[in-house]
């Protein structure tokens, strides 16, 4: 919509770049969220829980070496889900 839009090119380009730091933003607090929720779920040994939050916090590169970590401690807990 901007792209296509009658603005000053000048004024399309800041609109474009500011609203992809707002899409960089919610993705990096997305995966915050499930980076806290693979923790909580894995503390309570939840791991059926936490396994899916830790694959999606993995999946972004802020938080891929602390996803990873919650995932390697995941493998090796062996413990049974709560759930």
């Amino acid at each position: 919509m901007i792209r296509t839009s009658d603005l000053p090119e000048v004024r399309k380009a800041r609109l474009m770049a500011a609203k992809e730091r707002d899409i960089a933003s919610a993705r990096l607090q997305e995966a915050r969220s499930a980076f806290n929720a693979a923790v909580a779920h894995a503390n309570l040994g939840d791991t059926a829980t936490a396994r899916p939050f830790a694959e999606r916090a993995a999946g972004h590169p802020d938080l891929a070496t602390q996803a990873k970590a919650i995932l390697e401690r995941i493998a090796k807990s062996g413990s049974v889900p709560t759930r």
